[in-house]
């Protein structure tokens, strides 16, 4: 399972540790490298551009430094 943390970009990997494929000596499993990809809706009306607006206003974004704890995939 992966958690998209909040603040997730378009092309952000995630890398999920002993998640992959078995290793061809059987020893172990590799990891699973995950690329985020992301859809923003179009076609939008008036209203829910006002939404968008006062969510932003609501919830700032944070600085990137605080999401640095997600790297490296679920645990």
């Amino acid at each position: 399972m992966l958690v998209v943390p909040p603040g997730t970009t378009g092309g952000q990997v995630f890398r999920l540790r002993g998640q992959g494929l078995p290793r061809l000596t059987g020893e172990s499993t590799g990891d699973l490298y995950v690329t985020a990809r992301l859809e923003v809706p179009t076609g939008l009306d008036s209203r829910t551009h006002e939404l968008v607006r006062e969510l932003a206003r609501l919830m700032p974004s944070r600085r990137r430094s605080a999401l640095e704890r997600y790297r490296g995939g679920a645990e």
